[in-house]
């Protein structure tokens, strides 16, 4: 059996749990980027939603207490979490800032306790020491673990045995599964697939047919057939770091495909900067509105975690892979074969010391960022391209002033 733990309205909760007095009030974080990036329950109960803008937010809930983000918080509390998870597992695994897999196999032998009991008992030892509430879901997979802890929220305990899954399943919609995605589900729900059950119930050719491996792997899972493993390491020894990207209704401009594929590399490598990790392999895929993929793999000279020097590498992949004429719907990096950013790797021709010295660079635009929001500023490789649908940077990414384009490299740009 696994676990999954997921905090309910986690940032807000936090800040709830430092001052109770905002307990029960309408508690929205993101004054600093000027839209509403977490909110408290009562908040939504009053109609707030995620990237609502705050002079909206006021007209509709005036008594709303409006906070900054207050991530080094978060992330305290995030560890403590993690620890008492810790208590009942030693094999858990870091999914995000409040979200984990913990492998409960022959847990409640060990402990002489059903599991029902023990999940209780975890549950009430996270919000008695925490003072944050989370939702609890157990299965006998990663992806109907993840589903079930969202089954009911907040303070939620699901549990979805073998003999139960095919009923859970009918009930739990297709858009709502882990690795669906709001882009995949209109495809779905197009070819009468409304349930979970729809989706699981089809037949393995069918899946081979008309799907890609890892929508096939979704279904394994679904069935009860464990592909992804709990990875028991915690995320300063995770070995991979990914960003993708979707974009409805798909393009043939190689311009704005590269310029996708740009804004996933500074996505990657931001978050491997806050990790101090450095990527000494690289992966891109491209992905057709058929669901196929294309990928491309090169190992670096040298482990970096900057993205001008990841863009070099991946546009002569691009180049292998990008076929004119084709219709892509995402784009995607992967980091790999990742190690500590403080060990410095020499090459012949020493451009790993030039890279250092751009270290500097990107600190400051890190600073940046946290203070005003993502992409505060950015490379101009990321606004190439033309899509019609491709959504505006204000609402997208929610930063109320404005954003700062950063051509460094022209040969890439």
């Amino acid at each position: 059996m696994i676990l999954h733990i997921d905090g309910d309205a986690f940032f807000a909760s936090c800040e709830v749990a430092i001052n109770p007095a905002l307990r029960g009030k309408p508690v929205i974080i993101g004054r600093e980027r000027g839209i509403a990036t977490a909110f408290t329950y009562e908040a939504k109960a009053r109609g707030v939603s995620r990237g609502m803008l705050m002079h909206q937010i006021r007209q509709l809930c005036p008594d709303a207490v409006i906070l900054p983000g207050n991530f080094r918080l978060y992330g305290i509390l995030s560890h403590r979490m993690f620890a008492i998870v810790r208590r009942y597992s030693d094999k858990v695994e870091e999914y995000s800032i409040d979200e984990c897999f913990a492998d409960f196999a022959g847990i409640d032998k060990a402990l002489g306790r059903p599991f029902p009991e023990i999940l209780k008992s975890l549950q009430d030892d996270l919000y008695r020491e925490l003072g944050v509430t989370f939702s609890l879901g157990l299965a006998d997979t990663k992806v109907l673990a993840k589903i079930a802890s969202k089954w009911k929220k907040p303070r939620g305990i699901t549990i979805i045995l073998p003999e139960e899954r095919e009923e859970f399943l009918k009930k739990f919609p297709i858009e709502k599964v882990w690795g669906i995605g709001r882009r995949t589900s209109p495809i779905l729900l197009g070819r009468g697939m409304k349930t979970a059950y729809d989706f699981a119930s089809q037949t393995e050719e069918y899946m081979k047919k008309n799907f890609a491996e890892p929508q096939t792997e979704l279904w394994h899972e679904l069935r009860g057939k464990r592909l992804f493993r709990v990875h028991a390491e915690g995320r300063d020894a995770q070995k991979s770091i990914q960003k993708t990207r979707s974009f409805p209704p798909g393009t043939t401009d190689s311009g704005f495909l590269f310029a996708e594929l740009s804004r996933n590399i500074e996505r990657a490598c931001h978050r491997a900067r806050r990790h101090r990790l450095a990527a000494r392999e690289i992966s891109i895929f491209l992905k057709t509105k058929d669901f196929r993929y294309h990928t491309a793999d090169a190992k670096l000279p040298y482990s970096t975690t900057l993205p001008l020097e990841i863009l070099s590498a991946a546009k002569n992949l691009f180049r292998k892979i990008y076929q004119p004429g084709t219709t892509y719907r995402a784009s995607g990096i992967t980091l790999r074969n990742l190690i500590p950013s403080d060990v410095l790797q020499l090459d012949f021709f020493g451009s790993a010391e030039r890279g250092e010295k751009n270290k500097g660079l990107f600190r400051s635009i890190d600073r940046l960022e946290a203070k005003f929001g993502r992409r505060t500023v950015h490379l101009a490789s990321s606004m190439e391209g033309k899509n019609p649908y491709r959504p505006r940077e204000s609402e997208e990414e929610g930063n109320p002033i404005g954003r700062m384009a950063v051509p460094i490299i022209g040969e890439v740009c």
